[in-house]
């Protein structure tokens, strides 16, 4: 079970904020490209969240807050990016916040304590450069129907080329 707030998905690791060793896309794709496993990397597609994940903290002291240890009896669930966006980043009790290293957003809600980690359209195009400068296949993402407000699929229209066999 998961003891801290972290990041759901990174394009590269930051474990001095909180990240676990090897749960970012270049870690990954690092390990399956490696000379042990010889995956190519035209074999290989990333991926894009249209869903955060949240939990409670329990604490909200600090500015780190991928630092925060996580509620005991919680959890982390899933929530779409339409409700991250329209429940949570519209409240004045709440920040968003960018990792740089990491490549990844998140938000915290100091009114509920609760710690969000998603996918944002910043996040979305830095992947999408991460497809065309390292050569993987492509982007996928999960799922359409989690993101009306079309925010995350213009990220991809507008950064990710149509790539050619």
């Amino acid at each position: 079970a998961e003891t801290s707030a972290t990041h759901h998905a990174a394009l590269y690791a930051n474990t001095g904020a909180g990240t676990i060793s090897g749960c970012s896309i270049d870690e990954s794709v690092k390990v399956f490209t490696n000379t042990t496993n010889k995956v190519p990397l035209e074999k290989i597609v990333i991926g894009a969240a249209f869903y955060g994940r949240m939990a409670t903290t329990k604490s909200t002291t600090g500015t780190r807050y991928l630092t925060l240890a996580i509620e005991k009896d919680s959890k982390f669930t899933s929530i779409t990016y339409n409700a991250i966006k329209n429940s949570y980043l519209t409240l004045s009790t709440c920040k968003e916040y960018w990792d740089d290293k990491a490549k990844a957003p998140y938000c915290y809600d100091t009114a509920s304590r609760t710690f969000i980690s998603y996918d944002n359209p910043k996040s979305i195009q830095a992947k999408c450069d991460y497809v065309v400068s390292k050569g993987v296949r492509g982007l996928m993402w999960w799922d359409y129907g989690s993101d009306s407000t079309g925010d995350l699929i213009t990220a991809i229209n507008e950064k990710l080329p149509v790539l050619k066999k």
